[in-house]
């Protein structure tokens, strides 16, 4: 904001002019002018041209200050009339239309016409610490979009009905589960939301360059406090994304690329339907009020009153209806040589709605216990509110696991594992994921896992 001196309504002077102008100009400079600056600059210099005496010809500029969007027209329709008679003014609206036209709100042109796109289509390719992705999106409207990965997955989200369809392509199987966190919409489409959100100070103009044979502009995108920032290359012509980049401010490395974009093409309504296709089996996960009663304590010795070998009756008996059940049936492998040695079969209980789930086998009853928080697949479950055995709680860093557990076996930067307890801790920045498994996955005195399994 520009705070300009106003003094009496009778007296106008140049030295309070120019000084005016070159804080004006000096703003753009640093490009932080915003709307509300723009209005007060023009209201100063029609107070300065009225309390200046002029021979031009009187021209009703009413309208500019009743409704701001106008000014452009006005101006290019009377410059002559302006330069002639009014020049204080004048001055003030062409630097001002020059900004409108040519610095931070360019983007937003570029935002506007991403906001009136009914259909978006494109491929992106994701890379971080722990994994590498890819695959091709579609966008039908602002709230159904449809993943598809190389492996086969496919996420169909619905934000208005907050739920998301989950087809595992190979094996026929899905799930359709309630989001319980939608501000981010889904992992791929983030920076999507980031580039929309993005006010206009945030924008910088890298220039103009050619791409494959059409003219572009680079903007590089400045994300509130991140350590990221967004490089979105638009065509000239169309104001629309030709491919944007998530780079990594310290080390200059892209982490994420959007590209191959096709906007407002008709997408079929089946792709991003709630429905699956025919020959699919699918669970269905109930959508639950907020967690209520007691906070649970995870630990070596189970969930709360949850204790190890205890049957799903007894589970469910304890804990209440799980949200979803879902059976499984997989080979087992030898931890030590890899190999097959037998079958382990069972219900894995969904409790998504409280942030956590049990494995029961048929042969050890309870197996697993994992509690679930942010950044693991917080989309589709709220955030575990109970704390460990030794009070900790989803949100403590590395360090506070050490200091209350000591030093655990096996250690990442992203992993703490306590072999001996049964405990793995993993971390997204902070706390993220508990682990609990039963004394059947642990070592005995002796340094051997002992555990039964289905011949």
């Amino acid at each position: 904001m520009i705070n300009m001196y106003t003094g009496p309504d009778n007296t106008s002077s140049n030295d309070e002019w120019d000084n005016s102008l070159k804080m004006v100009t000096d703003r753009i400079a640093d490009r932080i002018v915003d709307q509300r600056c723009i209005r007060r600059v023009i209201d100063r210099a029609l107070q300065l041209e009225r309390n200046a005496s002029t021979d031009g010809p009187s021209v009703d500029r009413t309208s500019i200050l009743v409704r701001p969007e106008k000014f452009e027209i006005l101006r290019r329709r009377r410059i002559m009339v302006l330069l002639s008679g009014f020049s204080a003014s004048a001055a003030c609206l062409l630097v001002v239309g020059w900004f409108v036209s040519s610095s931070g709100n360019a983007f937003a042109l570029v935002q506007q016409k991403l906001a009136e796109t009914r259909t978006i289509q494109f491929s992106f390719r994701s890379t971080t610490a722990d994994e590498n992705s890819s695959g091709h999106v579609y966008i039908v409207g602002t709230d159904r979009f449809r993943e598809e990965l190389p492996d086969g997955r496919v996420f169909v989200t619905d934000l208005q009905k907050k739920q998301v369809l989950f087809l595992d392509t190979e094996s026929k199987q899905g799930e359709v589960y309630p989001l319980y966190k939608t501000e981010s919409k889904y992992r791929t489409l983030e920076w999507l939301a980031r580039l929309q959100n993005a006010g206009a100070n945030a924008a910088q103009n890298l220039g103009k360059r050619n791409l494959d044979g059409r003219d572009v502009v680079d903007y590089q995108i400045l994300l509130d406090a991140d350590p990221e920032f967004l490089k979105v290359t638009v065509d000239e012509r169309s104001l629309l994304p030709v491919q944007v980049e998530l780079v990594d401010s310290n080390s200059g490395q892209v982490s994420g690329y959007a590209f191959d974009f096709v906007f407002d093409k008709p997408i079929d309504d089946r792709l991003v339907s709630l429905t699956a296709p025919v020959g699919f089996e699918i669970v269905t996960v109930e959508q639950k009020s907020e967690a209520q009663g007691l906070k649970l304590v995870v630990g070596p010795d189970g969930l709360g009153p949850v204790k190890w070998g205890m049957k799903r009756e007894k589970v469910v008996e304890l804990l209440g209806k799980p949200d979803a059940v879902k059976q499984f049936d997989l080979p087992h492998q030898s931890m030590l040589d890899g190999k097959k040695v037998g079958r382990t079969s069972g219900d894995e209980l969904i409790y998504d709605s409280q942030g956590y789930r049990v494995i029961v086998s048929k042969l050890n009853g309870v197996e697993t216990i994992t509690c679930y928080g942010a950044g693991q697949i917080s989309d589709r479950m709220r955030p575990f509110g109970g704390v460990t055995d030794k009070g900790l709680r989803m949100g403590a860093t590395l360090e506070d696991v050490i200091e209350v557990y000591g030093t655990p076996e096996q250690e990442t930067e992203t992993q703490l594992i306590y072999s001996k307890l049964g405990l793995q801790f993993q971390f997204n920045r902070e706390l993220s994921l508990i682990q609990s498994r039963s004394p059947a996955f642990r070592p005995s005195n002796r340094g051997v896992i002992e555990m039964r399994v289905e011949p």
